[in-house]
């Protein structure tokens, strides 16, 4: 039996640690990012979902931190999305912490005021009952495009066997999420509810494959610059591309818009001009909330975002995908920076400490603390020498040890 632990370290990783440790001696092979993390040339993220679609099933382990957590959250919604058994454990807060896709699963209590060796025994008993069967489809679904097949393997379209010919004619040649919102639109679904069946960086992401197609090409970047609104918002897609369209002349366009217009059901405001940052503009996305500061990799392929939220983030900038979500500070972060070669982010906070993560896992490897908040930093040119400034005026300067 093959288990992937899901956690946020600022929770209680030594309660993670020891769950490992037992886990392990009854004969189970868990995968620990503490203990199984390898380097296959895979972005930290690939590396997780690889893990999860060869596990058997994922334990969630419950807490402030994690239940807050994007990183955790895209864990256990990959181990639903490959149909894997997902058994959350309580160990931090109350009940009403499970998120509500979890809710209806049966969850030990471990949390500390608990006995520890009955919850693990509850849980031994969850993980040695088998999964069932998954039972056959109902209704007719088209199988999945070769470009998304592909993705999903790590592989070129021509490296997969013949069968995904077929499979491509079954969706249109189009990625699964363009086929999916296509079918979709076809049976009236509105378009918010698009939203709702799939994921909004697959679906922008889907429109790359028709780099030629410059109307694919605008909505797509219609829908990039809305992304911040529509992940909380979903019901103001019309209103989002309507309000970054309207002035665009083409005539398909035009006529998309206006099945839009038509589509969309109940009270709502629709826009009258393209009032809102229209596409083609300088701007690519909207990063929502993180205003603090930011700084980008020299080869342009990642950006580090901070704000108030205490959370730094590391984003993908080919597709703006959250790659990491920094959890370690306690206060606001104020700055952040980058070592020359983009291996190591540096930030600063008003918690008094300055943290250098790894950029492509986003685990802190070091750290220093004040006693006052800290509001800036920097590193010089050869990535090694860190200047940090604190509220108190005092200036620190810091040699990076230890790294190539």
């Amino acid at each position: 039996m093959n288990i992937f632990i899901s956690y946020a370290r600022a929770d209680d990783e030594s309660f993670v640690k020891q769950l490992y440790q037992d886990l392990t001696e009854h004969g189970i092979d868990v995968w620990w990012d503490r203990k199984a993390m390898e380097s296959r040339g895979c972005t930290f993220l690939q590396e997780l979902r690889d893990e999860i679609e060869g596990s058997d099933r994922l334990i969630a382990v419950i807490g402030p931190k994690a239940v807050t957590s994007d990183y955790v959250r895209v864990e256990w919604e990959h181990a639903l999305l490959f149909a894997k058994g997902v058994v959350p454990i309580l160990r931090m807060g109350d009940y009403d912490l499970i998120p509500s896709e979890l809710s209806e699963l049966h969850c030990p209590d471990f949390r500390k005021e608990q006995p520890y060796n009955q919850a693990l025994e509850e849980l031994l008993g969850i993980l040695a009952k088998p999964l069932p069967e998954l039972g056959p489809f109902l209704t007719a679904i088209p199988s999945l495009p070769p470009q998304f097949l592909a993705n999903r393997c790590g592989v070129e379209v021509d490296a997969l066997p013949p069968e995904a010919v077929s499979v491509a004619e079954e969706c249109g040649n189009l990625p699964f999420t363009l086929a999916l919102c296509g079918a979709m639109a076809n049976e009236g679904t509105p378009w918010s509810d698009m939203l709702e069946a799939t994921n909004i960086n697959f679906l922008i992401s889907g429109y790359d494959y028709f780099p030629n197609d410059s109307n694919l090409r605008l909505i797509q970047s219609a829908i990039r610059l809305s992304a911040h609104i529509l992940i909380h918002r979903p019901q103001e897609l019309a209103s989002q591309l309507l309000g970054r369209m309207l002035s665009t002349q083409d005539h398909d366009i035009q006529s998309m818009l206006k099945k839009v217009s038509e589509n969309k059901k109940g009270i709502w405001l629709r826009p009258l001009t393209a009032s809102l940052r229209l596409v083609g503009s300088h701007v690519i996305c909207h990063l929502e909330d993180h205003t603090n500061a930011v700084a980008v990799t020299t080869d342009g392929q990642r950006a580090i975002s901070a704000a108030y939220d205490i959370t730094p983030k590391i984003w993908n900038t080919e597709k703006w995908e959250l790659m990491h979500t920094l959890e370690d500070h306690t206060g606001p972060v104020t700055a952040v920076s980058l070592t020359q070669e983009g291996k190591y982010v540096i930030s600063a906070s008003k918690d008094g400490t300055l943290k250098v993560w790894d950029i492509e896992t986003g685990i802190v490897k070091t750290g220093f603390t004040r006693e006052s908040p800290l509001r800036t930093c920097a590193v010089s040119s050869d990535g090694k020498t860190i200047v940090a400034g604190e509220a108190s005026e005092r200036v620190h300067f810091l040699r990076l040890e230890g790294v190539d």
